[in-house]
């Protein structure tokens, strides 16, 4: 028997609006009893088209 090694798949989100890309990033709190909060922001990054 093998073992293969497996690598995971970073993913990264994004979506288009007026002519802008924006990326998200997902941020998680921990509360103060032990339960974990996800949160997800998106941001505008730089990015431009450019013609063939």
């Amino acid at each position: 028997m093998t073992s293969k090694n497996k690598e995971k798949l970073h993913v990264m989100y994004v979506f288009t609006e007026n002519n802008k890309v924006y990326i998200r990033k997902n941020r998680v709190l921990s509360s103060s009893n032990n339960r974990t909060i996800s949160h997800e922001e998106w941001f505008p990054i730089n990015f431009q088209w450019e013609a063939s």
